[in-house]
C-alpha cells in the first residue's frame, strides 16, 4: 500500500497554507526554547515496510550530524551529506524537519512519538528521506518517512515507527555484521525505485531567479489582484495567506465561477496588508486548487511599481 507520507502531507498543508487541523491532540513536554508545554497533533498513518519506505522515498543519504536549529514551532536537524545513495539531492548539507506528532498506525491500537530520535553530534547516519522545495523555503526541507533512524558510528538500535527495524522489515538485525552500513545498502540497491521523476514529493513548481522577465516566462498564470482578509499565517514558513480577488487576467485560464471566487495566495510575511494591490506571476498548487504560489521570489510587484509591472507586460506581449 502506497503511504500518503507521515508528515508530508501535513507539511504540504502546512507550507502552503501554514495550519492543519489534526483530529485530536495531546500535551508533552517541548523540547523547543523555554522547554513549554506544547500541544502535539494525533495523527492517523497507513502502514508501510521498510522496504516500500525505501521504494517510495525521494532520497537516501550517509549524512553526519552537525546541530540543531531550534525556532518556535519546529526544528530543523542539519546534517553534512557524505554519500547520496538515493535520489538527486546536490547540497552539502541537508535539513530534516522535526516536528513531533502523536502517530497512529491506522487499523492497529499502536501509537508513537514521531521526530523523537536522538542525534549526535559528529555521528553518521544513513537518512531514509522525502525531499520538498519551496519558493517560500530558504533551502530543500526533509523529513523521514516511518521514522527510520539507522546510526553508523554508534551503538544504538536501528528501529522504524519507534520499534526495532526488524519487526517491519526482511532484515533480521540480529544477524547483520558490524558493518551495518553495507549490509543495509545492499537491501536498499536492490528495491526498485517508485519515487517520482522530479526526485520532489508535492512540491508547487517555480524558479530560482531574480529576474522579474524569467519569472514571467516561467509563470502559469499572471493576475492583477486586490488583497483581502488574512486566510491563516504560516507557521513553518515565514507566510501569510491572503484572500485576494482578481481584477484583472493576464495569462491562466479561469472560469467565470472561479475568478467570482477569487484566489488565495501565500505572501511572505510581511509584505501585504489588506486593500494592497499586486500584479502577481503565479503557479497553481493544484488543478482545482484555490491556491496560487509564488513562481519566484519576485512574483509579488505592486501595482505602484510602473516599471516593474511595464517590464511583465512587454514580457507577455512579445
Amino acid at each position: 500500500m502506497k503511504q500518503i507520507k507521515i508528515l508530508l502531507a501535513a507539511f504540504l498543508t502546512l507550507s502552503i497554507l501554514g495550519a492543519c487541523a489534526p483530529s485530536q491532540s495531546v500535551q508533552v513536554e517541548s523540547s523547543l526554547p523555554g522547554d513549554r508545554i506544547r500541544v502535539i497533533p494525533h495523527v492517523e498513518i497507513d502502514y508501510q515496510t521498510f522496504e516500500e519506505t525505501v521504494a517510495d522515498c525521494t532520497d537516501i543519504i550517509r549524512g553526519r550530524f552537525v546541530t540543531e536549529h531550534e525556532y518556535d514551532e519546529y526544528s530543523e536537524l542539519e546534517f553534512t551529506v557524505l554519500e547520496v545513495c538515493k535520489g538527486q539531492t546536490q547540497s552539502d548539507s541537508i535539513f530534516v524537519m522535526n516536528c513531533p506528532k502523536q502517530a497512529t498506525i491506522e487499523g492497529t491500537g499502536y501509537s508513537y512519538l514521531t521526530d523523537s530520535n536522538v542525534y549526535e553530534e559528529g555521528q553518521d547516519y544513513l537518512l531514509v528521506l522525502d525531499r520538498t522545495s519551496s519558493v517560500y523555503y530558504e533551502h530543500d526541507r526533509y523529513t523521514q518517512p516511518g521514522d527510520i533512524y539507522i546510526p553508523l558510528t554508534t551503538s544504538e538500535s536501528c528501529t522504524m515507527y519507534g520499534q526495532d527495524l526488524s519487526a517491519h522489515s526482511e532484515i533480521d538485525m540480529s544477524s547483520v555484521s558490524a558493518d551495518i552500513y553495507t549490509e543495509v545498502k545492499n537491501v536498499i540497491a536492490s528495491i526498485p525505485s517508485t519515487a517520482s521523476e522530479t526526485g520532489l514529493v508535492g512540491s508547487t513548481a517555480f524558479i530560482d531567479t531574480d529576474s522579474i522577465s524569467e519569472t514571467a516566462d516561467f509563470a502559469g498564470y499572471i493576475f492583477r489582484v486586490k488583497v483581502g482578509e488574512l486566510y491563516v499565517s504560516g507557521k513553518y514558513n515565514g507566510t501569510e495567506t491572503f484572500r485576494c480577488s482578481i481584477e484583472e487576467i493576464y495569462r491562466g485560464n479561469l472560469t467565470g465561477e472561479e475568478k467570482s471566487a477569487g484566489i488565495l495566495v501565500p505572501f511572505f510575511s510581511g509584505t501585504a496588508q489588506e486593500g494592497d494591490e499586486f500584479l502577481l506571476l503565479l503557479t497553481r498548487a493544484g488543478e482545482t486548487s484555490k491556491v496560487y504560489t509564488f513562481s519566484s521570489k519576485v512574483a509579488a510587484i505592486r501595482v505602484e511599481d510602473t516599471a516593474a509591472v511595464e517590464t511583465v507586460l512587454e514580457q507577455i506581449a512579445e
